[in-house]
């Protein structure tokens, strides 16, 4: 299929060898697979050498972080569509690639599409069409030229909160949909439970803040602090107070961060885009 299947990977070998082995398996298998070892783990890169040499490698000597992994897969990407996996993310069924050329040609227009998640399914059944504001970056797949409009991701080694949300909303402001087919199905073999919490919950919270500083303009910083303390009162109410301070710390940390980074889009698609996030729209398909 004419499209690229791109993979984030950090250290976890036994998991990327079962997300290649499900691609390459996928029939059709996607036009090419790309992945970027974040680190450059030699027991990775050596994986990928011996065990998937179909594979095409890149990476990085430092932790760029999901974010950073995936400006570089979409840029290197030969397809006009990116297919984006984590190395513990894989498709549920083999057809996974013919069902993303149907979407991509139901919606031709489209910036990016959102998989669903059989591994976390949501509380309610969904259409098979929604308008959402943002995708999950595990399962996704996202038009290489809308992309390139926007700033890329914010390359935080730790980007939970701020990774596909900040994307998400430059997509907005351009006019780009986010569109959730049910027919796009993504297992995330995922578990916190081999990973130290407190880091994770450190930079989620100090995301929670970091986003609006990056992403909203002056008028509305008062309502990005509103939800970073927000976020701050449900982990005190949660008995997490102790990461408040290394949160702050955090934060301020990434002062030279944000002033690199910092572009904010209007008002009214920040507004927007919040009310889409609370409120997906159902939507009908636009060609056959």
């Amino acid at each position: 299929m004419p499209l690229t299947a791109a993979v984030t990977a950090c250290h976890r070998t036994t998991q990327l060898h079962h997300t290649l082995s499900t691609l390459t398996s996928c029939n059709p298998p996607p036009q090419e697979i790309l992945v970027h070892v974040d680190g450059a783990s030699p027991e990775v890169i050596d994986l990928l050498r011996h065990s998937h040499p179909e594979v095409q490698i890149l990476s990085s000597p430092s932790s760029i972080g999901p974010g950073g992994a995936r400006n570089r897969l979409n840029n290197e990407a030969a397809s006009d569509w990116i297919a984006h996996f984590d190395d513990d993310s894989f498709p549920v069924a083999p057809d996974y690639f013919t069902n993303a050329q149907e979407v991509i040609n139901t919606f031709p227009t489209a910036a990016a599409f959102a998989a669903l998640f059989p591994s976390h399914p949501p509380a309610h059944p969904q259409p098979a069409f929604l308008n959402v504001a943002a995708f999950i970056g595990c399962g996704h797949l996202i038009n290489k030229s809308w992309f390139q409009k926007t700033q890329g991701y914010v390359p935080r080694p730790l980007a939970y909160n701020i990774e596909e949300v900040d994307v998400c909303l430059q997509l907005h402001a351009l006019g780009g949909l986010c569109i959730q087919a049910s027919t796009l199905q993504v297992w995330h073999d995922h578990s916190f439970a081999n990973r130290p919490a407190d880091p994770i919950a450190i930079a989620t919270l100090a995301n929670t803040f970091l986003f609006p500083l990056i992403r909203f303009p002056l008028p509305l910083l008062p309502l990005g602090l509103f939800m970073g303390l927000r976020r701050s009162l449900s982990v005190i109410r949660q008995g997490n107070s102790h990461i408040l301070l290394p949160a702050l710390i955090d934060l301020f940390r990434t002062l030279p961060f944000l002033h690199q980074h910092r572009k904010p889009v209007p008002s009214r698609s920040v507004l927007s885009w919040l009310k889409l996030r609370r409120n997906p729209q159902p939507l009908l398909a636009t060609a056959p």
